[in-house]
C-alpha cells in the first residue's frame, strides 16, 4: 500500500483473512486499498464489516466517510465522519474531511470551525489550508484567506497546492493576480519535471504527471479568460484540449470562442464537452443557448467520432500486419523525440521510426522544452497483393500497380487517451 501497489495489497490482506478471518484492522486496511483502487462498493463492505468487528475502530468510520465524500453522498457522509470524531475528539483526518465536505456543499459557516479545528491538531496539513482559505474566502474574510493560502503553499510548495488554489480563485473570479502567479508555477514545475522523463524508465507517476500538465494548462487559460487576455488563454486552453480532450476544456474553449465571436468554433468545443464521461452540466447548457434545444442532439451526433478521428494518424511509408502499442514522446514543434516499443506484434517493433514522422497535433503553448508522454495503439493491414495487368496486343510489358508506398500507408496509429494510460 504505501508504495501504491494496491492491488497487490488487496490480495495480501485478502489472503491474511482467510487465515484469521476476525482481525480487527485487516478491512480497513482492505478497504483502503480498495479505495485507492477506485472499487467504491468493495470498499465500503469492507469498512462496514471491520466496523462490525471493532465498534470502536479508530479509522473505519473516518473511511466510510471518503467513501462517501467521494461518491457526493454528503449526508451519510457526515453521519461517519461525526461518529469517528465521537470516538476520538482529537481525530487528526475526521475534522479535515468533514470540513472538506461542508466546502463542497457550500456550507462554509459551517465548515469554518471544523476547519479552524482542524488546523490546530494538524497544523502541518496544507491541503487544509487550502480548504479553510475557500471558506474564509466565501465568508468574506479576503485577508484572512490570503493567509491560509499562503501557509498551504509554505508546507507544500507543490503543483498541485498552486493548481488548486489557483483553479478556485479563477472559479470565483477573485485575486486573478495571484491565481496567475500559481497557475504560471504549477506550469512550470510539471513542465520541468516531465523534461527529464525518459521512455525507457518512464513510470506511473511520469504519466499522471501528463494527464495534470493538461489540468494546468487548462488552469492557467482559464485565469488569463477571467482576466481578459484571450490570445494567452486561446494558447493554454487549446493545448489542454489537445493533449485531454476534457469536458470542462471543452466547455472553457467554447466559451473563449463565443466572446471572440467564433460561433461555428464555440458550438463544436460545447458539444465535445457533452460528450465526455463526466460532462460539465454547463457545456450543455451553453450549446443549447447557442443554437436551441431542439437542434442539441442532431449536432451532438454530428461531432460524437471527432475527438477519437483527431486522436487517429496514418503512419507515413509504414506497411505489415498486426497491431501494437507504442509510447511516443513529443516535444514543442510539436517533434517526436522519442519511441518504445511496449508490445505486440513483433515484426512492427521496426516501425518505431517510421513513427517518428508522424506530424501530431499539440500546439504547446511555450518554447520550454518539456516532454509529452503518450501512449498508442499501431494498426496496420497488408496492401493487397500487386496485380500484373495483362498487356493488350501490340503494347509493352505488363503493367503493375504502384507500389504500397505510392498508394500510401496500411498503418494508422491511434492516441489513447491521457487518463486511461498505465505505463506496461
Amino acid at each position: 500500500y504505501g508504495n501504491d501497489r494496491y492491488q497487490e495489497s488487496v490480495e495480501l490482506i485478502e489472503h491474511a483473512l482467510k487465515l484469521e478471518p476476525e482481525h480487527k484492522s485487516a478491512y480497513n486496511d482492505l478497504g483502503r486499498s480498495l479505495l485507492a483502487l477506485g472499487k467504491m462498493e468493495r470498499a465500503e463492505e469492507a469498512f462496514k464489516k471491520a466496523i462490525a468487528i471493532d465498534p470502536f475502530s479508530p479509522y473505519a468510520y473516518n473511511n466510510l466517510g471518503r467513501v462517501c465524500l467521494s461518491e457526493r453522498r454528503f449526508e451519510e457522509g457526515e453521519k461517519w465522519f461525526l461518529k469517528q470524531i465521537e470516538i476520538d475528539p482529537l481525530d487528526p483526518y475526521a475534522h479535515k474531511n468533514l470540513g472538506e465536505m461542508l466546502v463542497q456543499r457550500a456550507e462554509f459557516a459551517r465548515a469554518l470551525p471544523v476547519l479552524e479545528k482542524a488546523a490546530k491538531i494538524t497544523p502541518k496539513d496544507a491541503d487544509l489550508f487550502v480548504n479553510l482559505g475557500m471558506a474564509q474566502m466565501q465568508l468574506a474574510q479576503p485577508a484572512e484567506a490570503q493567509e491560509s493560502f499562503k501557509r498551504a503553499v509554505e508546507l507544500s510548495p507543490t503543483p498541485s497546492t498552486w493548481y488548486t488554489i489557483a483553479s478556485y480563485l479563477a472559479l470565483i473570479t477573485k485575486n486573478l493576480e495571484i491565481a496567475r502567479e500559481y497557475a504560471e508555477s504549477a506550469v512550470a514545475m510539471v513542465s520541468a519535471q516531465l523534461r527529464n522523463t525518459r521512455l525507457e524508465t518512464v513510470k506511473t507517476d511520469d504519466l499522471r504527471q501528463v494527464g495534470f500538465l493538461a489540468v494546468v494548462w487548462d488552469t492557467l487559460g482559464w485565469v488569463h479568460f477571467k482576466r481578459g487576455d484571450l490570445r494567452a488563454a486561446e494558447k493554454y486552453l487549446k493545448a489542454a484540449w489537445q493533449l485531454s480532450q476534457e469536458g470542462d476544456m471543452a466547455d472553457h474553449l467554447g466559451q473563449l470562442y463565443e466572446r471572440l465571436g467564433k460561433l461555428d468554433l464555440a458550438k463544436e468545443y460545447y458539444a465535445f464537452s457533452t460528450i465526455d464521461t463526466f460532462p460539465p452540466h454547463e457545456g450543455r447548457k451553453h450549446l443549447a443557448a447557442l443554437i436551441g434545444e431542439a437542434k442539441m442532439e442532431g449536432y451532438v451526433d454530428s461531432v460524437r467520432t471527432r475527438p477519437g478521428e483527431l486522436r487517429t494518424y496514418t503512419v507515413p511509408a509504414a506497411t505489415g500486419e498486426g497491431t501494437a502499442d507504442f509510447f511516443v514522446s513529443l516535444a514543442p514543434g510539436p517533434r517526436v523525440v522519442e519511441t518504445r516499443f511496449i508490445s505486440g506484434e513483433p515484426k512492427l517493433k521496426g516501425l518505431s521510426e517510421a513513427l517518428k514522422q508522424v506530424k501530431f497535433v499539440l500546439d504547446f503553448p511555450s518554447e520550454s522544452d518539456t516532454r509529452v508522454i503518450r501512449r498508442g495503439i499501431l494498426s496496420c493491414s497488408e496492401p493487397p497483393t500487386v496485380k500484373t495487368i495483362p498487356p493488350k496486343t501490340g503494347m509493352g510489358p505488363a503493367a503493375q500497380m504502384p507500389p504500397a508506398a505510392a498508394r500510401g500507408s496500411s498503418c494508422v496509429f491511434v492516441l489513447l487517451e491521457t487518463d486511461t494510460i498505465q505505463p506496461f
